[in-house]
């Protein structure tokens, strides 16, 4: 990074694109590879959300869906529908209204020792730190399950919570305007942020 050091988090992207093709859709040209590196805020990871139910559904048959793209146009729009409520984020279904994800992360609910997040047939991404959680669920008395999971399970879950490679797990603590389930997910944050603090040398809650 010619010779600086940032301090404090931050955010690492790295995208590649096909590159120039002309006016062809399935053509093919030399790939571009930008990389970016931007400051995160103070208290960015760990927050938790309100969140508020979008009209604009994900599409569990399009292939896209499951890739990390830079067409995020559903989710821009889905966003500033929950902002407009005021909540901080939007709960995505799917096309069979099913609960999908949010429009940046992966959703997750805790009932008794049920771990349960939606499927990857259910039109998501297969998050980083997704897989993480259900690889290690069971080290902390939890069951993994992946399956469709209705809209109404997140309000009789113990809790509900969303995780991403940049904010970790955070408790959703209502949707649409009703409260959630409020179960400690101390053991789950503990076990996570110290896996990023093997990988990283720090703990990120510290940093």
């Amino acid at each position: 990074m010619l010779g600086l050091e940032p301090t404090g988090l931050h955010a690492l992207r790295i995208t590649l694109t096909r590159g120039s093709t002309g006016r062809v859709l399935a053509g093919s040209g030399t790939p571009n590879l930008l990389v970016t590196l931007d400051p995160l805020p103070s208290g960015f990871i760990m927050q938790d959300v309100k969140l508020q139910t979008s009209n604009i559904r994900r599409n569990e048959w399009s292939p896209a869906s499951c890739w990390k793209t830079l067409s995020y146009l559903d989710n821009v729009a889905a966003a500033r529908e929950a902002a407009a409520a005021s909540a901080e984020d939007a709960l995505m279904l799917n096309t069979m209204g099913n609960a999908a994800s949010s429009t940046i992360a992966n959703l997750f609910l805790v009932k008794g020792n049920e771990l349960t997040t939606p499927s990857l047939d259910q039109g998501i991404l297969p998050g980083i730190t997704r897989g993480v959680l259900l690889n290690t669920a069971q080290e902390l008395g939890l069951n993994p399950v992946e399956r469709p999971v209705k809209q109404a399970e997140l309000h009789e879950a113990d809790a509900v919570f969303l995780t991403n490679s940049l904010r970790f797990i955070r408790p959703v603590r209502s949707l649409d305007g009703k409260a959630l389930g409020t179960r400690d997910l101390a053991p789950l944050i503990d076990r996570l942020a110290s896996l990023a603090g093997e990988q990283c040398g720090r703990d990120p809650r510290l940093i």
